[in-house]
């Protein structure tokens, strides 16, 4: 740290780059306790990690040789390699016509009892080797449950730049649990501290949909009823200017 108490350009970079990749925990106490106490290097770093963000996304690209157009031009070369060679083969033979001729009239010498005694397509083979439908698939309820509790990776990076007093509201003090447990059926219960301006309330489930939004000017929180499905959902709180002032998880329980 520099002379006036603030983090230096190396630890503000180093904080940066913990927040953007989810690595906020095995940053050193000292810096965390440092971001907890000043907005002002709070809010450097994440600004920091919002440009590594945009930057990460505008610099991947896709290898050509993985694209649908490289495998869609494989595929035409190869098909007309072997249409070329079916071609060349079938011109270069010098008999090819004299053999046509032969086949043609051994075809037509054969008597009439030889072809009634060719044996005919048995259509019975034909329908019973036909592919069996598939059978209806049925989702596994056990495997739905563990997916409503994954958590969203976008979601997930936004709740964790309000941990530690990363990022704070001096209008509203957050009172409530960052990670809420409530049973479905129960009232779910946030705390807050705030002056009565306005405030918007959402919920938004692992999906990244939103399943509840509400405007309050209530001071001390809000009770209203838990989600109907259990998993994991993510709820944020917005000032009137809808500038994000914190965001917490609940996990709803059967």
């Amino acid at each position: 740290m520099d002379e006036i108490n603030h983090l230096n350009e190396e630890a503000l970079a180093q904080a940066a780059d913990a927040v953007a990749s989810n690595n906020y925990d095995h940053l050193p106490n000292e810096i965390k306790t440092h971001l907890a106490e000043c907005d002002q290097c709070a809010a450097e770093v994440v600004a920091i990690s919002q440009i590594l963000d945009e930057t990460h996304s505008e610099t991947i690209s896709i290898p050509f040789y993985k694209t649908s157009l490289f495998r869609a031009t494989i595929g035409v070369a190869a098909l007309l390699a072997i249409v070329f060679g079916f071609y060349f083969i079938f011109n270069s033979s010098p008999d090819n016509s004299t053999r046509f001729a032969d086949q043609t009239d051994t075809n037509q010498v054969i008597a009439p009892n030889e072809k009634e005694n060719q044996t005919s397509p048995n259509f019975d083979t034909i329908q019973n080797n036909e592919p069996a439908p598939k059978a209806n698939q049925r989702t596994n309820p056990a495997n739905d449950n563990l997916l409503a509790f994954n958590t969203n990776e976008d979601l997930e990076k936004v709740y964790l730049r309000h941990q530690d007093g990363v990022m704070r509201s001096n209008d509203v003090k957050i009172s409530a649990d960052s990670v809420i447990s409530i049973s479905k059926g129960k009232r779910l219960s946030i705390a807050w501290e705030a002056d009565g301006s306005e405030l918007i309330f959402e919920i938004w489930n692992n999906k990244n949909q939103k399943v509840v939004e509400k405007s309050t000017n209530a001071t001390t929180g809000l009770n209203l009823p838990a989600p109907e499905s259990a998993g994991l959902y993510y709820w944020k709180l917005l000032n009137a200017d809808f500038e994000l002032v914190y965001c917490g998880k609940i996990r709803v329980e059967e």
